[in-house]
């Protein structure tokens, strides 16, 4: 379980920028869909979707605080293509409007 957890976060990071269903994810590691959303409960203290949602706004902090892109660009970059979605989002959960997050960490 252990390389099958490491497999499936390697792949989330990696496909960030893509939609990244459970149901495929469960495909590439030969597991029932149900199966990996308890396991990845129970390895990581959150939901499969809390996951994938945490590692793109963490994407999201290094990309503002390091490069030059704009907000869109970001937002796109890690799969979500409604900039306004992905900054209420953000917002919500960071604390801080994505404007807001570059100027104290940029």
């Amino acid at each position: 379980n252990d390389s099958r957890m490491r497999e499936i976060m390697q792949y989330i990071l990696a496909n960030l920028d893509h939609e990244i269903s459970l149901n495929d994810l469960a495909d590439i590691v030969s597991l029932n869909a149900s199966y990996l959303s308890a396991l990845f409960k129970k390895e990581t203290g959150m939901t499969y979707t809390e996951y994938v949602m945490f590692c793109r706004l963490e994407k999201a902090k290094e990309l503002l605080a390091d490069t030059g892109k704009s907000i869109a660009e970001i937002a796109d970059a890690v799969g979500y293509h409604d900039t306004r979605h992905f900054s209420k989002l953000f917002t919500r959960n960071i604390g801080l409007k994505p404007s807001e997050y570059r100027k104290l960490y940029s």
